[in-house]
């Protein structure tokens, strides 16, 4: 069971054989458990990162699937994972919710309405699963917002109704 980085790591000097940091840009402040675990190192395996996830060594951690969705879509705050790479896991730091969603949700963060595409492309998610979570009512849709596929097709969600989204979704 993992509770810090591998053993292996923990006297790991750097060398040219590492694998450089993975540059993931700052509009994707989710990314999924393949680029964790491939961020993290050979060593970790996405059953490893899922396993971090799962204990709260990684923290900030949301499931996107579906309701009765029979596999997770996790999703990692890509700050804390590069965080844990850099201190191997022997020093967590403490995010509070409005430091987080200040890196997750686009700003103005006045505005009460965003578009939930926008949100699926900085969440690392597809096309496909931001049609089926506001079928689902996750999050709440503006009224008279509509949502198809293609190019003007973004649902228009509230802020507020994303907030609860992430609340609910949190991996804990």
């Amino acid at each position: 069971m993992l509770k810090t980085a591998p053993s292996s790591t923990l006297n790991a000097q750097p060398s040219t054989a590492q694998r450089p940091l993975l540059r993931v840009p700052a509009c994707k402040p989710l990314v999924g458990i393949e680029t964790v675990a491939s961020h993290l190192g050979a060593e970790y395996g996405t059953e490893d990162v899922s396993e971090l996830a799962d204990l709260g060594t990684l923290a900030w951690v949301w499931n996107f699937a579906t309701k009765g969705a029979e596999r997770r879509e996790l999703r990692f705050l890509w700050a804390e994972v590069e965080h844990y790479k850099l201190t191997l896991g022997h020093r967590p730091k403490e995010w509070s919710w409005e430091q987080v969603l200040k890196l997750v949700l686009p700003q103005p963060h006045d505005n009460p309405v965003i578009a939930w595409s926008r949100l699926m492309q900085r969440w690392s998610a597809s096309a496909d699963m931001a049609l089926y979570l506001v079928n689902e009512g996750s999050p709440v849709a503006v009224p008279g917002s509509s949502w198809r596929r293609g190019r003007g097709g973004a649902a228009l969600v509230t802020r507020s109704s994303v907030v609860e989204f992430l609340k609910e979704r949190r991996v804990q």
